[in-house]
């Protein structure tokens, strides 16, 4: 699992490699802020998660105007709330794994799963609540873009390939 997640990273990584880079200096002012937003989105997912596991929960005791107003099956509801809660735990794991300088690497790799898992979410909401497949790319896009952006800056001494899942044979 680590390899796949290894091998889409480096795609990702030559797919935007052509695109202009932002000023180092300007990145590393943004650095310590990085494992606050992770632990604020965390946040975020896991309280969108409880919230779509209550109305699904709920469903049938609504209001007939408001039933009728979602017109989402509650079972789509429920398993957005779980897929929700878990990207909301994968957030956190990259928090902590950011906060602390011994374990960086980890939480960038986390940071990548959990970006991939809310594609993933992205993806399920498209197909199932059928919202704009537009916003949903580009803002998928745009994160993953401001990833290798910072893993860029971030620190070549903690992101290396040593640090890399597959092993190489002698």
């Amino acid at each position: 699992m680590a390899e796949f997640f290894f091998n889409l990273s480096s795609n990702f990584k030559k797919f935007f490699a052509p695109f202009p880079h932002f000023p180092k200096k300007l990145l590393s002012t943004f650095i310590p802020l990085i494992p606050w937003y992770l632990f604020l989105r965390g946040l975020v997912k896991i309280v969108q998660g409880l919230r779509s596991l209550s109305g699904s929960f709920q469903f049938g005791s609504l209001p007939k105007v408001f039933s009728h107003l979602l017109d989402i099956n509650p079972i789509y509801l429920f398993w957005d709330g779980i897929f929700n809660l878990l990207v909301g735990i994968l957030y956190f794991s990259a928090f902590t794994g950011l906060a602390q300088k011994k374990t960086q690497t980890k939480g960038w790799q986390n940071w990548f799963q959990a970006s991939v898992a809310l594609a993933g979410i992205r993806l399920y909401a498209i197909i199932f609540h059928q919202t704009s497949v537009f916003w949903s790319l580009t803002l998928t896009l745009i994160g993953w873009y401001l990833i290798f952006e910072f893993e860029r800056v971030f620190d070549e001494k903690t992101i290396t390939k040593k640090s890399s899942p597959i092993k190489k044979k002698s």
